[in-house]
């Protein structure tokens, strides 16, 4: 009997994150390829997989260009609003958007549907979805659109129940709500909480533990790698967040800056479970 994805998921020890063009070959080294749907051809997923990775899809559930074009047919109310003027990432000079709105909702289930069964992905990576805990947001609003969050994931789970999610972020509130429906969270960026305040980071890797323990889901650590890797902090740095990744048994992916500036294979052949 062949063993499902969600099952073959369970027992990965490594993974990667690209959001580059093609590199099937080296794609297919790692257990697991987070990969951008716009960078990868049908035939190159299915070239991924039958190296014996699974591949999952990039899906950005809360956040849309400013300029993409599909902006200018969406409403006020599929906006997530403070005092009636719509949020922004301005990092990324995207909207962020109301998991309250039904519009949205079917716009982004229908992406989901044609990524899943139109181009055989094994899951998705849904990002952005953290959103949610944006401290911006009013207490009343914030709590309505965390339940709304949790249960647009509910339906993505009961539309793809064979398929693997994995949540990015949202691992404070929103991860008490998406625990019996998602595969994993992905705790991108972790190597700032090692810096800041490890405490913090150490109390978090904990209470992720916990999740896993009771509900299921595992926990994967990706940062992007310095631009200035050879000197003597930086190696000291990565070293510290691979020594984190084995403390805490979580599979660790260091990505090169802007996860597309290439892969890192040499991280296909560690363990660090």
């Amino acid at each position: 009997m062949a063993v499902s994805r969600r099952e073959r998921f369970k027992k990965i020890n490594n993974f990667c994150l690209y959001y580059g063009h093609g590199r099937e070959d080296d794609l297919g080294r790692f257990e697991l390829a987070v990969v951008e749907p716009l960078g990868q051809r049908k035939s190159g997923v299915r070239l991924i997989k039958e190296k014996g990775a699974l591949v999952l899809a990039y899906i950005s559930v809360l956040e849309l260009s400013m300029f993409h074009a599909q902006s200018t047919e969406l409403r006020p109310d599929d906006f997530l609003c403070v005092d009636g003027v719509p949020l922004q990432n301005i990092s990324y000079h995207n909207w962020i958007m109301d998991p309250r709105s039904d519009r949205w909702r079917h716009r982004l289930l229908d992406k989901a549907f044609d990524l899943i069964e139109g181009h055989g992905y094994d899951g998705l990576f849904l990002d952005t979805i953290g959103d949610v805990e944006d401290k911006r947001l009013p207490s009343a609003v914030a709590g309505q659109a965390l339940v709304a969050a949790a249960k647009l994931v509910y339906d993505l789970r009961n539309a793809f129940p064979e398929h693997i999610l994995v949540q990015n972020s949202g691992l404070v509130k929103l991860r008490e709500l998406t625990a019996r429906y998602v595969d994993a969270y992905c705790w991108e960026n972790f190597s700032l909480q090692l810096v800041n305040n490890r405490e913090w980071a150490i109390a978090v890797a904990r209470q992720l533990i916990q999740t896993g323990r009771s509900y299921g889901p595992r926990t994967l650590l990706l940062a992007e790698m310095d631009q200035s890797a050879g000197d003597g902090n930086s190696r000291l740095e990565h070293l510290d967040k691979l020594n984190f990744a084995k403390e805490t048994g979580f599979p660790v992916y260091l990505a090169p800056p802007g996860y597309t500036g290439g892969i890192t294979l040499w991280l296909a052949e560690e363990s660090f479970i």
